[in-house]
């Protein structure tokens, strides 16, 4: 064979596995692209599955608040209170758990903005976050809080503003970032102005409700709850403070409560390695629960 056929037939085999490897490239794209496609349409099947699970949880949350028939009390030794263990589920499990967002401080009771033109505190939710930041040797917010929301509505004074999250604190000029994250866990922003619900409340939330109030005395609080009414909760109180230091000033009823109209339910559903959490604020109005929000993550 000369070397010209040589040649030919090297150039011919080349050609022959430059097309059998773009034969196999072409195919290893198709492959890829068709797990990837099965891999997307698994995902959304599992997630679909986690989201039917998640309001499933919901209308657990529903039932179990309906079925709280002590309208007057709120307490943490009723059934919503108990946290559910986790429950095998094809795949995978589920649990949550209904907390008292009442039990904590709400940033929109600090400041009133109902009336048009007329910034006002609420002095004793605003004394109660100062004496918050005071139990956490940190700056005191309320000034700076009434200053942002001053300024805020400066331009449209007649709006009846409200926070819709308290990571909306960040944004306050003055604001720390480690001092916002040493007391966050203490607020919540709830749409409407809310009290404290005593027999749900921590410690640390209790022990800034009165300026009398020491680690002791809360914690003589916390063994005597439930309490039926606040008006019990008021009469009480002399039991741990001088008569002279209970009254509507220093203790107002619209700071103290004994049940509670806002809930947070924390659920999570895990359904092989994926995971997805959520978190539903319900508001109770009798026989009534209605979504406030539902955020996933």
């Amino acid at each position: 064979m000369n070397n010209t056929a040589c040649q030919q037939q090297g150039v011919v085999l080349i050609g022959v596995l430059i097309v059998v490897a773009l034969i196999s490239a072409i195919t290893a794209l198709i492959w890829q692209q068709q797990h990837k496609n099965f891999q997307t349409v698994k995902y959304t099947q599992t997630q679909t599955q986690a989201l039917n699970y998640l309001y499933s949880m919901e209308s657990w949350a529903k039932v179990i608040l309906l079925n709280d028939k002590k309208t007057n009390i709120d307490a943490l030794d009723e059934d919503w209170a108990s946290e559910i263990p986790p429950i095998p589920i094809p795949g995978g499990q589920i649990h949550g758990k209904i907390n008292d967002l009442q039990a904590k401080l709400s940033i929109n009771n600090i400041v009133n903005t109902k009336k048009p033109n007329n910034i006002v505190f609420n002095n004793a939710f605003s004394l109660c976050l100062n004496r918050l930041n005071e139990q956490l040797e940190q700056v005191q917010m309320s000034d700076l809080i009434f200053a942002y929301i001053t300024e805020l509505l400066s331009d449209t004074p007649t709006l009846a503003f409200k926070f819709k999250h308290i990571s909306e604190l960040k944004n306050i000029v003055g604001m720390q970032r480690q001092e916002y994250y040493n007391i966050s866990p203490y607020l919540n922003a709830l749409p409407k102005d809310t009290p404290i619900n005593i027999n749900t409340a921590g410690k640390e939330i209790l022990s800034c409700l009165h300026p009398g109030l020491s680690e002791y005395s809360v914690e003589a609080l916390i063994a005597e709850r439930p309490f039926s009414s606040p008006e019990e909760v008021l009469k009480w109180l002399p039991n741990i403070l001088p008569n002279n230091m209970v009254n509507e000033n220093t203790f107002p009823k619209s700071l103290r409560a004994t049940n509670s109209k806002y809930f947070l339910l924390e659920s999570s559903v895990k359904i092989n390695e994926d995971t997805l959490n959520a978190k539903t604020i319900f508001h109770r109005n009798g026989a009534k629960i209605d979504i406030v929000n539902r955020s996933y993550y």
